[in-house]
């Protein structure tokens, strides 16, 4: 499967599948595999930075997050899932949502501070890719999450890709 075929077939799977996501999404946050994923980022991220949260879904991890004190941009490759973030969260302060390519993200070099990743590196074709263009938008000295929280990516039946990535200091 190339790139193009990953991609096109990932976004099609979240768009298809973003109403049942939704049912259980707020859940996952608050009680289930998610619920400690927001405390752990704050205990190490300052408050009150610029996060990019990439896969953002629904939108209930970056409301989470803007409620915890940071200024958020959620980012998914799906127009559905984007819409109903846009809907869940329309009056919080500090939180706005963006449909975007995790292979061209819709930041400029070096401006965010963090990044959220979580349940998303998996649905990508080329993992290595993504991490570099992560690295791309987070300031140097900045914070990155990311969370592959179990057997998730579906559309990764017949593919496997290796990598090593460097985290290099300022």
């Amino acid at each position: 499967m190339n790139l193009h075929t990953w991609h096109k077939e990932s976004k099609k799977e979240w768009d298809v599948f973003a109403p049942m996501w939704v049912k259980n999404s707020q859940e996952m946050w608050e009680t289930g595999s998610r619920k400690n994923i927001i405390p752990f980022f704050s205990e190490y991220v300052p408050s009150g930075v610029k996060v990019a949260d990439i896969g953002c879904g629904d939108g209930v991890g970056s409301l989470k997050l803007a409620e915890a004190g940071f200024e958020v941009t959620g980012v998914d490759l799906s127009n559905v899932m984007i819409e109903f973030a846009k809907g869940k969260t329309a009056q919080q302060p500090g939180l706005s949502f963006l449909q975007g390519d995790f292979y061209n993200l819709p930041f400029e070099d070096e401006e965010m501070d963090a990044a959220m990743v979580i349940n998303s590196l998996e649905y990508t074709g080329e993992p290595l890719t993504v991490m570099k263009e992560i690295q791309r938008v987070i300031k140097p000295g900045g914070y990155v999450c990311f969370g592959i929280l179990g057997p998730t990516a579906e559309p990764r039946k017949n593919s496997v890709s290796i990598g090593y990535w460097e985290m290099k200091s300022s």
